[in-house]
This record gives structure tokens, sequence and C-alpha cells, in this order.
């Protein structure tokens, strides 16, 4: 928890308001991104309960952040509780990655176990959210200092960083080979590599970004411990201020990244969009010839001339098997 009084912070309620102004454009994305991914068959059960487990972090932060804004620019003290619920799902998106790429290793090593459990995923969240309010816990009241903090936050998001790509390696060697030797593997078997490599495509550049924002944060934090000290105590407590601002505001932009990203990496995603069905009709263009003149077709008399030509291609094939029988 930080201090933001808005006492010799010249633009703070500009800063909140800008806050404020992206969290009302990323709720209803991940409120949709959270609607989709329920809804989506494409997916094994325990990978889309941690993605979902992303969405509802935001929202949790949206709602929190939101009141604790308001609550300071009508001067009221904001509850404890709101602090807890955000600082916990900061320190979840920070480490989440981690429990993602702990199921795509499973999927990966048991790709000819297609019935990979339920409460594989359920389990990873419920140890993640736990640990989040706990790693906060001891951070905020426990005395947990920044550079040990950090150095969790950063060795799970190097971790998970660098398992995508030596997962990606993997599952693509596996998938070369099963094309190589259709007879060893069952179609189940393929389709589990494919669907392995089509979600560590699209997980890879949601690890990337989670990696960038909380890099950043972290950076930023401590600078803000550690980066004043040359600055005089009112410099020191103005800038700090910025800097706390900065880190909201860099947490509100990964909210709105985040829905965007996994809707424009993942073709199913993208495909369920509203609206989507109209672009892919819109599409159709009109056909036109090599030279690039537009080509007008009479539907009637086209479809006589193809069954026309499917008449005289069965009567030659007939003629034909009569000589050779003759």
């Amino acid at each position: 928890m930080v201090d933001e009084s808005l006492s010799s912070v010249p633009g703070a309620v500009a800063l909140y308001m800008i806050e404020v102004a992206i969290f009302l454009l990323t709720l209803p994305l991940n409120v949709l991104l959270i609607a989709m991914l329920t809804k989506m068959s494409t997916i094994r059960p325990d990978l889309k309960v941690l993605m979902l487990s992303f969405p509802c972090s935001f929202c949790m932060i949206i709602i929190a952040r939101c009141v604790l804004i308001a609550n300071r620019l009508i001067g009221q003290s904001s509850g404890i509780e709101f602090y807890i619920i955000y600082d916990s799902a900061v320190v979840y998106f920070s480490i989440g990655f981690i429990g993602v790429s702990i199921e795509c290793l499973v999927a990966t090593l048991s790709f000819r176990d297609l019935k990979i459990p339920f409460l594989l995923g359920l389990s990873i969240v419920s140890f993640q959210v736990v640990l989040s309010v706990a790693v906060d816990a001891w951070k905020s009241y426990f005395g947990l200092d920044y550079i040990s903090f950090n150095i969790i936050v950063t060795t799970c998001n190097v971790l998970s960083l660098g398992a995508f790509p030596i997962l990606w390696t993997v599952n693509k060697k596996c998938y070369l080979s099963s094309q190589r030797n259709r007879h060893l593997h069952t179609l189940a078997d393929r389709y589990h590599i494919k669907e392995n490599l089509h979600n560590i495509h699209s997980l890879i550049y949601l690890a990337l970004t989670n990696a960038i924002v909380t890099f950043s944060t972290s950076a930023l934090m401590f600078y803000l411990n550690f980066g004043l000290n040359a600055f005089n105590e009112d410099q020191r407590t103005l800038w700090s201020r910025y800097i706390i601002h900065a880190f909201h505001i860099l947490i509100a932009l990964y909210t709105l990244a985040f829905p965007l990203i996994a809707f424009y990496t993942n073709s199913n995603l993208y495909k369920k969009l509203p609206g989507w069905h109209s672009k892919s009709e819109n599409r159709v263009g009109v056909l036109k010839s090599t030279h690039g003149n537009q080509m007008v077709m009479n539907a009637k008399l086209e479809t006589d001339a193809y069954f026309n030509i499917l008449q005289s291609s069965w009567a030659l094939g007939l003629i034909k098997k009569k000589s050779t029988n003759s």
C-alpha cells in the first residue's frame, strides 16, 4: 500500500482520470474475453481455467482500483480490503504465467494421454491465488524487501518466458515426427500435438507482454525505493508519487492490452468476435479475369455447361470401358 495523497502533486486528478478512462475501455473487453473463453470448446479445460483467471484478476483490479480512486477524489479513506484485492491481483498476474507454462509442460509430456485432469488447472490457479495473497501479505505487513520481491517475480517470469520456446521446439519435433511416421501415431495424438503448437504460439505473445509489464513495474518500484536518494525530501516525495501513478497507469494499460492480444493471436477467439462473420462475408469480391476485367456469369448457363461436360466425360468413359471389354 502506498500514499497517493493529492496534496502537492500537480496533475494528480488528470492522472487519475486517465487511469479511469483506460479502465472504462478495458472492462467490457475483459468481460467479453471471459464470456468467449467460457463458451470455447476447442481449448483444454485446465488451460481454459488458467486463462480465465487472468481477465478475472483484471476485473478485480479494475473494480478495486476505481473504488480507491473514487474514495481518494472525494476525500474519504479507502478500505484496506480494496488495497488487498488490488495488490494481490497484481501479484497474481505477475507470477501467473509460471502456472500456464506448467500446464503446457504437462500437456507436452502426456500427448498420448489426452485426459489431462480438469483439477490440474483449478489446482494451479488455487495455489497461485494463495501464493499471491501470501506474497502480498509478506511484502505489506511482514517486511519483505523489494529486492527479494522483485527477485521472486523476475524469476517466475524468466522461467515461464523461457519455457515456451523450449516447449514449442519439442512439440514441433513431435509434430514433424508424427507426420513422417503416421503409422506410429494415432489421429488423436497428432491432433493433440497440433493443439499444443497452436496454444503455445498464442501464449508466447501473452507471456512476452506479461514479462515486459512485470519487468517495467519492478524497475519502477526499484527506482522508487533506491533511485531517489539524491533528491531532497520534497523532490523525493513529489517524484515518488509520480512514479506510483506511472505504475498504476502501466497496470491499467496491461489490462487493456491482454484481451486485445488474446483476441488477435488466437484464431479461435478472433473468429468469435462480434462482427467477424460479416467481415468474412464482405471479403467475397467480384470475379475478374487475368487481365482484371469483371466477368459476368449466367448461373443457369454455367450450370448447364458444367453438367454437359460431366455427361460427356461419363459417356466417354463408358465408350472406353466397352472397347476395353470387347
